[in-house]
Order: C-alpha cells, then sequence, then structure tokens
C-alpha cells in the first residue's frame, strides 16, 4: 500500500534511533513505558514543527522558542502520572537515546549499525498510527509495532509505501518476545485495523523472508479530525484523489484441498455386474487383478512404500544398516519428513525422496515435520520394536 498524501502527515524518524530502542528494551535497558514516551516525544516535536509551518504560512512569522512540558506528554500517553514521564525521559536519556527540555527535544543517533536493522534510511511513521500507540501498554504489542515500521514503512520520491514482509523469528530475536505473544500482537494490531494482512500468500516466500503485511495509511481517518499538521500537508502538497477503500473483513485462509475424482458407479439396487458379463470365465490377464508387492529393498524403492509405515520401517532400517545415518529418533523423524516432502511436492516422489536423504535431509521445512511428527506417533504404536 502507497499513497503520495498521508491522512493527519507523518514523522520522519531515523531507523537506527528506532532500532537503538528496540535493543536496550531486548536488554532490559528500557520498558514498556519508555517506549511511549519516546513514540509521545516524536509526536510532541512533530506538533511544534507543524505549528512552526502554519505560522509561518498563515501569520508570516513563527515561534521564537518551542516549549514543551511534561504535562503535553502525560496527556499523550492517555493519563501516565508526571512523575512516571519524568523517571521515563531520565531513562532515555541516560541510555542515549533522546535529551528532553523545555527549549527543544533532541534524538541521538547511534554512529554503529544495528544487527538486525542496519539500514541508515529515515522512516514515515504516520501521526495517527503514532497516536494510537503511545496509548497501549503492551510491551509485545508496542516491539511488534516497531519491528514492523522497521521492515514495512519507507518514504521514496515523496510517497510513502506501507508493506513489506517480517519473519516471526526475527521479531523473536531482536525483541526477546515469546512467539505466542508476537502472534497476539499481530492478531490485535490487525483487529484494529493498523495492519492488513496477506490474502494469498506464497508459501516459498513465507518460508524465506516471513509473512507478507501491509500498513493502513488511511487508519483513524473516520474516527479522527483535522489538526493543524494536515492543513500544512494540504497547503503543500496538490490533492490527490484517494483510491476507494478495501474491505476491512480480515481474509478467512483456508487450506486447498486437491479435489475429488468422480467416480461412476451403479445405484444402490443395481450392483450386479451387467448381463454380458455374467457367467463367463475369463482368463486372468497381468494387466488386470492386484497388484504383487515387490520386495522392500533400498535398491528398488516404489512410491507405495514411502506412503505406508511398515516400508518405511524397512527403509530406514536398511538404511542405518547401509551406513547412511546413525540410528537415533532425530533421524527417523527427519527420514518420515522427507518421505512426506517427496510425497506433497514431488511427480517424481521416490527420486526426491532418496536425494533429500542421500543429501542430509536438506530443505524440509517446518509444514512436513509437523506433519512427520504426527505419522511417527503412528508408527511406534504399530511397531514399538523397530524404531527408536
Amino acid at each position: 500500500m502507497n499513497k503520495t498524501l498521508v491522512e493527519g502527515g507523518f514523522a520522519l524518524l531515523p531507523a537506527p534511533v528506532l532500532a537503538q530502542v528496540v535493543r536496550l528494551v531486548n536488554k532490559k535497558a528500557l520498558s514498556g513505558i519508555d517506549i511511549r514516551i519516546f513514540l509521545s516525544l516524536i509526536e510532541l516535536k512533530h506538533i511544534r514543527t507543524v505549528e512552526n509551518c502554519h505560522r509561518r504560512l498563515i501569520l508570516g512569522r513563527s515561534l521564537a522558542v518551542p516549549m514543551f512540558t511534561i504535562g503535553e506528554i502525560s496527556k499523550l500517553t492517555g493519563g501516565v502520572s508526571e512523575v512516571s514521564v519524568s523517571k521515563s525521559l531520565r531513562r532515555l536519556k541516560q541510555v542515549g537515546v533522546a535529551q528532553f527540555s523545555a527549549s527543544q527535544i533532541l534524538l541521538n543517533i547511534p554512529s554503529e549499525p544495528d544487527e538486525f536493522f542496519p539500514s541508515q534510511r529515515k522512516v514515515p511513521i504516520p501521526r495517527r498510527i503514532l497516536k494510537f500507540l503511545v496509548k497501549k501498554s503492551e510491551k509485545s504489542l508496542l516491539l511488534t509495532a516497531l519491528v514492523s515500521m522497521l521492515r514495512g514503512l519507507f518514504i521514496k520520491k515523496g510517497t510513502v509505501y506501507g508493506a513489506g514482509r517480517v519473519k516471526i523469528s526475527l521479531i523473536k530475536s531482536a525483541t526477546g518476545v515469546s512467539k505466542a505473544s508476537i502472534l497476539r500482537a499481530k492478531n490485535t494490531l490487525v483487529a484494529a485495523g493498523l495492519l492488513i494482512p496477506d490474502s494469498s500468500p506464497v508459501h516459498s516466500l513465507v518460508q524465506r523472508f516471513g509473512s507478507y503485511f501491509a500498513f493502513n495509511l488511511d487508519f483513524g481517518v473516520a474516527a479522527e479530525k483535522a489538526d493543524p499538521g494536515e492543513c500544512v500537508i494540504a497547503a503543500l502538497e496538490p490533492p490527490v484523489e484517494l483510491p476507494e477503500k478495501a474491505n476491512d473483513k480480515e481474509p478467512i485462509l483456508r487450506p486447498i484441498r486437491a479435489k475429488k475424482e468422480s467416480i461412476l458407479r451403479p445405484p444402490i439396487h443395481k450392483q450386479k455386474p451387467p448381463s454380458d458379463l455374467r457367467n463367463q470365465n475369463l482368463r486372468a490377464s497381468p494387466l488386470t487383478g492386484a497388484k504383487k508387492l515387490k520386495k522392500i529393498s533400498l535398491r528398488d524403492i516404489q512410491e507405495n512404500q514411502i506412503r505406508a509405515g511398515k516400508g518405511l520401517v524397512e527403509l530406514y532400517r536398511q538404511a542405518v544398516e547401509q551406513g547412511w545415518f546413525v540410528d537415533s529418533s532425530m533421524n527417523f523423524l527427519n527420514f518420515v519428513a522427507s518421505a512426506v516432502k517427496s510425497v506433497r511436492k514431488s511427480k517424481s516422489p521416490v527420486r526426491l525422496f532418496v536425494w533429500t536423504v542421500r543429501n542430509g535431509f536438506r530443505y524440509i521445512s517446518n509444514q512436513d515435520e509437523e506433519r512427520a511428527q504426527s505419522v511417527v506417533a503412528t508408527i511406534r504404536r504399530t511397531y514399538p520394536d523397530r524404531v527408536p
């Protein structure tokens, strides 16, 4: 999602500053309330900048010295006491993130690039999203939103782009928040209308780069009245026709199921064979009847053998005896996961199965391992003495 005109305006923040806040919260140097105070400083600084622009446009003069008060920060955060705000401002100054005084707000840009977010660009944060986040007290929600901003908000030639991809493992490593809390925070942001999930994810990109998401750059348009920032942006930029608002309902993702082949059967009351085929002694043909099961061997693996538990157990035992790998429960799980992957992805599952096993169980996804765990549990109940 991209827009030239963002309703309510946006504040430009250097990405290293935002990444530094995430890193310090992960190291327990800052807390969740410090994130809210930091975001309120950005909003307050932007308000004073917008007021000066408004005065220069309308009155031809600006404020001599902008005035910042702790009471304004307390009001922006939705009722945090001034004592707590003062303590948080001192912590932000001690760790070198920001300095607050009655006449100015300074943001310190770190000299060294961040480990997870090394970009030196500027992040355009919509002001309506800022006002929403400063009133939220959940640390996991704030950290998930900050990482999403670093991965999904860009500005290029005056156009704000609000879409990207991020892996849950990256958010977990950068913030120290558990996977369950991250998922709960993302669901909260989607339910609030701040994030728009992908309706048709490409699974190959999800495994490599993470799930796709987009920021709703029209967030809070109907709920918030116009402010001086909107007047300034409207005066500086030509009006742009906004696209029609998309459906706000969250798309429902359902698994793709294979279509069942239609089988023509006679009616229930006519189950007998046709009259021209009755009472005939036909000679058995090699092309008709049930196929004989071949002996299970690694030299001649059949597709029905890697689909059955008995075949997988026998093939696994032969592979261990021939020294393909060591006998262990982990190797057996990977062995079954290779079969699951081969049957699911390839038109020649036997060839892909042998290649995956012989190359150290490469390119096995989490989805294949989860399916293999249920298969392994069934095999262990059936053949308790044959598997590790």
